[in-house]
């Protein structure tokens, strides 16, 4: 039991990116009661709880990268943070802000899609964060601070495009998969 747990947290000792990457995880709480506290105040103090996980995204993998800290952990750690703050704030803003339901389905869906093509992944091939990956996790965050703002309306109509961007950044890890399955069975 005690090799287990040194395990565990073997990856987290003076693991800078990925202390970073788990924050976001703790941080999801807090942006969720701002949500559902609806006020000025909250919504202000949610979009700087917001900025701050956006801060960490970019910090963690810089300095995972820059100081030779990139580990397993880290490579699944830093994405599935994302989708735990992204579909945790989008469901909280189904009932406060009137999102679509429906849409929001559509992003858990395929989040949890990539994270399990992921993991399935892991022993036969590598899949790298894609370029349109990262811009879909950028307009999320752009587009949750627009929606608790004064400019609620374009965060609605960004919405919509954060998607459709969504949905083709699955199929493009799909795509990946395959291609690279294909060579390497």
């Amino acid at each position: 039991m005690t090799k287990m747990r040194e395990n565990f947290s073997k990856p987290f000792t003076n693991n800078l990116p990925n202390i970073l990457s788990l924050s976001r995880v703790f941080l999801t709480v807090p942006i969720v009661i701002c949500i559902y506290t609806d006020t000025d105040f909250s919504n202000t103090v949610a979009i700087l709880l917001v900025l701050v996980a956006g801060a960490t995204d970019v910090l963690d993998g810089l300095i995972a990268r820059r100081m030779k800290l990139v580990t397993e952990v880290g490579k699944f750690l830093d994405p599935l943070s994302d989708k735990i703050l992204i579909c945790s704030i989008f469901i909280a803003m189904i009932e406060t802000i009137h999102i679509p339901f429906w849409e929001v389905i559509l992003i858990i869906v395929r989040e949890l899609s990539v994270t399990g093509l992921r993991s399935m992944a892991v022993e036969r091939v590598t899949l790298e964060a894609k370029w349109a990956g990262k811009w879909k996790t950028a307009l999320q965050l752009i587009c949750i601070l627009l929606l608790l703002s004064k400019f609620k309306i374009y965060g609605l109509y960004l919405f919509h495009l954060v998607v459709i961007l969504t949905l083709i950044s699955g199929a493009m890890y799909f795509i990946s998969y395959f291609r690279k399955y294909d060579k390497n069975p």
